[in-house]
């Protein structure tokens, strides 16, 4: 667009003095002199280490962002401008994905318009630090600056300035050009050299041809077909290769696009069932505390009524017998005597029930027990929740979970590999961690379908398997392990390979130790496949039996070594129809 000297002075008021573009949220220092919000708090954070911050105009020191002011009045005119420009409708950001935003900025180096949540990268890393930022362009056709071939804003004049991402640099045009055109002369110069080289090799390659035999000719032109067929068939095959990569890319930003919105939905989903849980939890203590303050109340309301009931009576018959007392009648005074004698006798043997008055201390100590108990419950339904959450984010591959693994395994950074260590891992204390046997389990669990992972093993004993989740996880008694219980289903080297289930044994023939294991899970069909896989896969044992729970897959390292270890693998590409269907 082209401006008038007038416009172009008034737009170059409206610049920052950093990024040279139209002023956005335009803010104020001290001194007087303003500069975009997003530009003069890059310059912030660039000086953060030195203790003290200048104005990049004149130098002035200031008190960092605390500054700062926000310069409303020049927002509005900037603004205003924009609008007589004549701008269309807004450029969007290319990064978001669903509804896009107003974009703040557009960088021309990487030809992208960006909201102000995805220009932060650009601001802050020093990455993009040779990046032009500019006013948000829907047209980048931008060209460079032919002296400096930097792309920006520029206007080149001889004896005159060229402005280039913020700095000023003084450049002749003339001696620019002359020095353009000295190098164009110099590559044409280079090019008709090469030129007449190239001539010169066809003129022998004509004359060495008519020297050449007819049948060599004929052969060669033979070949010289042949080459040009497998070029085009190469060349086809690269379109179709190209065509299949694209429709697969295409399908795949699909299949992205379905499965983020479902994951966003289950997490969405799962959140509301731990904000509900929440308020479930909410809910009962209230309504805890509240019966127990009903009763409470209505147990002091009763000992008060009825110690009120036995201060009237007392009050009555200390009147009665201060009458009695009182006659001077002798015989009057017998008779009185023996009538009030029974009930003096009454009410001073009734008890008065301090207990119910000064119980207390007992209804809070019952109080909190209840509240520790709910607790207790509160606390596994949001591990729950906090699994389910991992395994929405982790769907398909396998990682084991640090919160089941004893302290003397030591877990891979990938949470693929356990590995036995004589230190102590420092891991918080938590209801399903195991704390006697060295077992881990995984996160990921399965509630249904069929299911395929392998196992690679370390030197040593161990037990791979699966397991409930209900599984017990305190104590050395059977209910904590693996094969020991009907919770858990494994397969232990130990010397020999033996399959295990409900403390039972079923020892398996092999010709040699497998150091990696495939499992194979038929949820639906109640059935665990195990197989030795190296060269072939080789049939080891099928545990039948019909789940009732989901299960995880579950690990033992029973040797105390260095080089014990197990480490998971999430994979599908194995055929185990055969296995699977064996008994």
């Amino acid at each position: 667009m082209a401006y008038s000297t007038a416009e172009s002075l008034f737009r170059e008021d409206l610049s920052c003095p950093i990024c040279l573009q139209l002023f956005s949220e335009p803010v104020m220092l001290p001194c007087g002199h303003n500069f975009c919000a997003s530009c003069i708090e890059g310059v912030i954070e660039g000086e953060a280490g030195r203790g003290q911050h200048t104005c990049p105009e004149c130098r002035s020191e200031y008190k960092g962002q605390t500054a700062l002011q926000r310069n409303f009045k020049l927002c509005s005119i900037v603004e205003g401008f924009k609008a007589s420009e004549g701008a269309s409708s807004p450029v969007l950001c290319d990064m978001c994905l669903e509804t896009p935003d107003p974009a703040v900025r557009t960088c021309l180096k990487c030809e992208i318009s960006m909201c102000a949540l995805h220009l932060k990268p650009h601001l802050e890393k020093k990455t993009f630090e040779s990046h032009s930022l500019v006013e948000p362009k829907s047209d980048l056709g931008v060209k460079a600056c032919p002296v400096y071939e930097e792309v920006g804003k520029f206007d080149c004049f001889e004896d005159k300035s060229c402005t280039v991402k913020g700095k000023l640099k003084k450049y002749n045009l003339k001696k620019a050009c002359s020095e353009m055109k000295g190098g164009l002369q110099s590559k044409i110069k280079i090019m008709t050299e090469t030129l007449q080289q190239a001539q010169s090799f066809f003129e022998k390659g004509v004359v060495n041809g008519i020297s050449v035999k007819a049948a060599d000719v004929k052969n060669g032109q033979t070949e010289s077909a042949e080459v040009k067929v497998d070029l085009e068939s190469e060349i086809v095959k690269k379109i179709h290769l190209a065509e299949s990569l694209l429709q697969k890319g295409k399908k795949n930003k699909a299949s992205v696009k379905v499965s983020s919105a479902e994951l966003k939905q289950n997490v969405s989903g799962l959140f509301d069932r731990i904000a509900q849980l929440v308020c479930t939890y909410k809910e009962g203590m209230v309504e805890m505390i509240e019966d127990e303050q009903r009763y409470l109340v209505e147990s002091l309301e009763r000992s008060t009524d009825y110690i009120t009931k036995q201060q009237h009576l007392c009050r009555e018959i200390q009147q009665q017998a201060d009458s009695v007392s009182a006659e001077t009648d002798q015989f009057q005074f017998i008779q009185k005597h023996q009538q009030i004698q029974a009930k003096l006798k009454a009410a001073l043997e009734t008890p008065l029930n301090e207990k119910d008055v000064t119980s207390q201390a007992m209804h809070n100590k019952k109080l909190l027990e209840s509240l520790e108990r709910a607790f207790v419950e509160f606390q596994a339904e949001i591990r729950n929740s906090h699994q389910d959450l991992k395994v929405l984010i982790y769907p398909s591959e396998l990682t084991l979970d640090p919160h089941t693994a004893h302290c003397a395994l030591s877990l891979s950074d990938d949470l693929k590999t356990a590995r036995y260590t004589t230190t102590k891992q420092p891991y918080p204390d938590l209801p399903e961690r195991f704390d006697h046997w060295r077992q881990v389990l995984c996160f990921q669990g399965f509630s249904s379908g069929e299911h395929y992972w392998e196992v690679d093993t370390g030197e040593g004993f161990w037990h791979v398997g699966i397991c409930y989740r209900s599984m017990a996880r305190k104590g050395s008694g059977t209910d904590s392990k693996l094969g020991c219980n009907k919770a858990s289903w494994t397969v232990e080297l130990h010397g020999k390979l033996s399959a295990w289930h409900k403390n039972v044994c079923t020892r398996l023939q092999v010709s040699t130790e497998p150091t990696r294991l495939g499992v194979h899970l038929n949820y639906d069909a109640g059935t665990l496949t195990f197989l030795s896989v190296s060269d072939k896969q080789t049939y080891l044992h099928t545990f039948r039996t019909r789940f009732t729970e989901p299960v995880y897959p579950a690990f033992w390292i029973q040797s105390g070594t260095a080089t014990s270890w197990v480490t998971v693998r999430s994979t599908s590409d194995r055929d185990f129809q055969t296995y699977a269907n064996a008994s």
